[in-house]
């Protein structure tokens, strides 16, 4: 197996020509989408527990879940067009 040999010229320069901005954005966008599943956990979850117990408050729990969720989906979104 040919491995490619690069020298140092070229990874430094390849070094120096990365973004912060970008790999920041990256990173952000990212978190955003772990924090998408962690909203689709709380959903379920949600949903889980109002299955199994009676609550007075049961449509006001599953309306802050859900929105919640689609919270998170409209900031995911506002990332990807503004970030």
């Amino acid at each position: 197996m040919n491995m490619p040999k690069f020298s140092f010229d070229q990874i430094l320069r390849f070094v120096l020509s990365l973004n912060i901005w970008d790999i920041a954005k990256s990173f952000v966008l990212f978190g955003i989408l772990l924090y998408l599943i962690f909203a689709f956990v709380v959903v379920r979850q949600v949903n889980l527990m109002l299955d199994s117990l009676e609550v007075e408050l049961e449509g006001l729990i599953k309306f802050i879940a859900w929105l919640h969720l689609f919270l998170v989906i409209g900031v995911l979104v506002f990332g990807f067009i503004y970030l």
